[in-house]
């Protein structure tokens, strides 16, 4: 049910918008305009913060993009044959809902916008995966874009998936098993040399959309990063894959365990956030602390290809 959502919200939708401006001959030029402004600011907002891969596939946003920019090409073209007329009292009414809509999704594109800028305070490390394309689901400084930034700790935090050459992160339209996601049990290499201060792998994977809400990281590795009091997380980690145990050296690029479903989520993903936390509640605890790979900050709907 929620992929169909997906798919007419973030495809469907906006084309049947599109076209239904396409047919239109007798306007009002104020409301026709609004309602064009409108529909642009709507795709762009949905261009930057939707969550794409769910259902309509990652490249969808791009066909969706481009579609709107060929009507208004086009509609350059076929405005002098279009007739005016004045405005009605329902115009005028579809002009307020309109300026409404705007002053939302103008806020909405600026929170996006604004979670999409690189902090100073940022800490760089390796990318954690290997090869192919992985997403950044859920990522940057803003609740908009960033389900985790309400947390202090997890302000920063990060959601990697795998995409498949379609741009969709699971192999069939409507997954049944953990083998479904191309990224469950992807190798999984340290970002970053130092101490394993805290080290968990004994929680089962569970098939989506079954939960464990009780051990909300499930398996996971916890890195006090070299020369610093910086802790690394990383979560969700496959049952029995985890190599490294508690006070054990790490070094940057050493495989280290495997991306799997255990704790708190609802499919595979990595989990991964830097926190100031000295104590062990690392989930909760400390100050949040942006991170970026190889001098790239990262936020939701980039993609990562190694």
């Amino acid at each position: 049910m929620l992929v169909c959502f997906n798919i007419a919200l973030l495809t469907l939708f906006p084309i049947y918008l599109v076209l239904h401006f396409w047919r239109r001959k007798q306007v009002n030029l104020v409301k026709h305009v609004s309602d064009i402004v409108v529909i642009g600011i709507f795709i762009l907002y949905i261009f930057l913060a939707a969550f794409w891969p769910f259902g309509s596939g990652y490249y969808a946003r791009y066909f969706v993009e481009i579609f709107f920019l060929t009507f208004l090409v086009w509609h350059c073209f076929r405005f002098k044959r279009l007739t005016f007329i004045k405005a009605t009292w329902k115009d005028h009414l579809g002009i307020g809902f309109n300026l409404l809509f705007l002053t939302i999704l103008s806020f909405g594109l600026w929170k996006v916008v604004e979670g999409k800028q690189k902090p100073e305070n940022t800490i760089d490390l390796s990318f954690p995966l290997r090869g192919a394309s992985y997403y950044i689901a859920q990522g940057g400084g803003e609740q908009i874009i960033n389900h985790h930034h309400s947390v202090s700790a997890q302000r920063y935090a990060l959601d990697i998936t795998k995409l498949t050459p379609t741009g969709l992160r699971t192999k069939k339209l409507f997954p049944q098993k953990l083998t479904d996601f191309p990224i469950f049990d992807q190798p999984l290499y340290s970002p970053c040399s130092g101490e394993i201060v805290e080290a968990v792998d004994q929680y089962n994977d569970h098939t989506p959309p079954l939960k464990d809400s009780e051990h909300l990281l499930g398996n996971y590795l916890a890195i006090q990063k070299k020369d610093s009091n910086i802790i690394l997380i990383l979560a969700h980690l496959k049952r029995d894959s985890v190599t490294k145990r508690k006070g054990d050296q790490v070094y940057m690029g050493e495989e280290i365990a495997h991306v799997g479903n255990s704790g708190n989520t609802t499919e595979p993903h990595l989990h991964i956030h830097a926190t100031s936390s000295q104590s062990t509640d690392f989930l909760v605890e400390g100050e949040g602390i942006p991170l970026s790979f190889s001098q790239r900050y990262l936020s939701r709907n980039d993609l990562i290809k190694n």
